[in-house]
């Protein structure tokens, strides 16, 4: 039997950090990407009775913490698939929200074996922190491992790596063994499980990989792989990799290929068995394995798949295109109301800062001429409080009736502030006449003489507006002053009556008599 690896890189992607997007639309775009990200690969898996293992990249916790890691892993570890150590460097310095501006090494090779070590340890502790056994087996991101890479993780306790890619070969994958190794070896105290290969042309490899590979190369690569019993097969896919390149629609052809794949492993699970690293199944060292001779028909038919994949994704292109370009408008749309808006608004704010003061300086007049008229003497005024721009200023009313200092209103008596409330009501309405004006008891606080003020410039109000006035009054001088009266009597008990009376006629009537 061949044992396969059928392996999920499984990582928060990069590109959509950098693309500003917010840590729970990373965290979906990269592993839950249009419904055929992990979830939907764990469910395919458990359908058809397959092993996996999910290279889990925990380096985002150097800038979002341990439980986006946490999120990741959960779902993989309760369907019961293993997960082991994944690993981008640049993680390490990048910064929320930065766009990607700040970021570590983007290859794990360019850094020296124990800064190599140290960030590996990081890693591992990481993804045991967020629930994970203590992984046994290693991929590096973009296969970027050398031979200080192996002596770091057989330092750490890591027993296989399956970082070894000969289409890759050799930069970023960078080990000391031939492009062609596709067979389990023992390299510096670790088991090699190099990434399964198909030659494309002769001399020209390309690595076992979903995106890669067609459903024709798979089958022709797993029968190659069965009829030649090689010691293992090593296949590589990613969380995000059934999707397209911005997360958010199925890539129909990948999906396809997918389900394709599981299919083919579980017919024929007898001779090629699925297998997790945690088992430690017993393999056969350095067979020679040969990658799958290249086949020209084989090759053309994968590529005139991938055109119609690259097809579909130019038209997803030119649809985001078309999206980006209309939000773009939008918002171009939007920004020039928004100017407008703050022009309208400043232009009425000047406008009404203008009537304002105008309405202010007009009000204090008449209230100053009536406040001297009412008391027969003293001095009063408005005051803008609080704030500079009249448009959020508060009002003072100060009043200095005859013999008193100037003060403020509150500190007045009842009568007084009736009085001068009296004359600002009438202010307001020779700044801006009513047809009608109701004063509900304003002479209640007020003695036999200020009534008689009170009412003169009633008398007067009349003479100078065209204002109604309607006075409510339980004061019989009151009362005498006015042109009519209405009342309500009670003639009888319980009937009620309304009465009027017109003064002014009354008086013509009892001068004629």
């Amino acid at each position: 039997m061949t044992p396969v690896f059928l392996t999920v890189d499984t990582e928060l992607m990069w590109r959509h950090h950098c693309a500003r997007l917010p840590l729970g639309e990373q965290v979906a775009r990269s592993i839950e990407p249009a419904g055929v990200g992990v979830a939907y690969q764990l469910d395919m898996l458990a359908r058809h009775g397959l092993k996996a293992c999910f290279f889990v990249d925990p380096m985002p916790a150097a800038v979002h913490g341990v439980e986006v890691v946490r999120r990741i892993v959960e779902p993989i570890l309760a369907a019961g698939q293993e997960v082991q150590l994944h690993l981008h460097p640049n993680w390490m310095g990048a910064v929320a929200g930065d766009g990607g501006a700040a970021h570590g090494v983007f290859e794990l090779v360019d850094l020296d074996r124990d800064a190599q070590q140290a960030m590996l340890a990081r890693a591992i502790n990481w993804l045991v922190e967020a629930g994970c056994d203590r992984p046994i087996a290693y991929r590096a991101g973009s296969y970027a491992a050398n031979d200080d890479t192996i002596d770091a993780l057989a330092a750490l306790g890591i027993d296989y790596d399956s970082s070894h890619n000969g289409s890759a070969h050799p930069w970023p994958s960078g080990l000391s063994l031939p492009p062609t190794r596709i067979a389990p070896t023992r390299h510096r105290g670790l088991i090699e499980c190099p990434v399964t290969l198909i030659e494309e042309a002769p001399g020209r490899l390309r690595h076992f990989q979903i995106c890669a590979l067609s459903v024709g190369e798979m089958r022709a690569a797993l029968d190659h792989a069965a009829r030649e019993d090689h010691a293992a097969v090593t296949i590589v896919s990613h969380g995000f990799e059934l999707a397209n390149r911005s997360g958010t629609a199925a890539n129909a052809v990948h999906v396809r290929r997918f389900e394709a794949l599981c299919r083919v492993l579980a017919e024929r699970r007898d001779v090629l068995p699925t297998a997790w690293y945690r088992d430690r199944p017993a393999l056969r060292l350095e067979q020679d394995d040969r990658p799958l001779p290249a086949d020209r028909l084989r090759t053309a038919r994968r590529r005139a798949e991938q055109l119609w994949s690259n097809l579909i994704a130019e038209r997803e292109l030119a649809e985001l295109e078309g999206e980006r370009t209309k939000g773009a408008a939008e918002i171009a749309e939007l920004e020039a109301a928004v100017y407008r808006l703050r022009g309208s608004i400043g232009t009425l704010n000047r406008e009404g800062r203008q009537r304002l003061l105008a309405a202010f300086e007009a009000v204090d007049g008449h209230f100053r001429r009536l406040f001297t008229t009412l008391f027969d003497g003293g001095q009063a005024h408005l005051t803008l409080i609080d704030s500079d721009d009249p448009l959020e200023a508060g009002l003072e009313i100060m009043a200095q009736p005859p013999g008193k200092k100037l003060q403020s209103l509150t500190l007045l008596s009842g009568g007084e502030q009736a009085l001068t409330a009296v004359a600002l009501i009438f202010g307001l309405f020779l700044t801006n006449p009513a047809p009608i004006c109701v004063l509900d008891e304003v002479d209640a606080p007020l003695d036999d003489a200020n009534i008689d003020r009170f009412c003169d410039l009633l008398d007067r109000m009349t003479r100078e507006t065209t204002t109604r006035y309607l006075i409510v009054t339980h004061n019989a001088a009151t009362m005498s002053r006015m042109h009519r009266l209405f009342g309500v009597t009670m003639v009888e008990r319980g009937v009620s009556r309304l009465v009027s009376v017109d003064l002014s006629a009354a008086e013509t009537l009892i001068a004629a008599k």
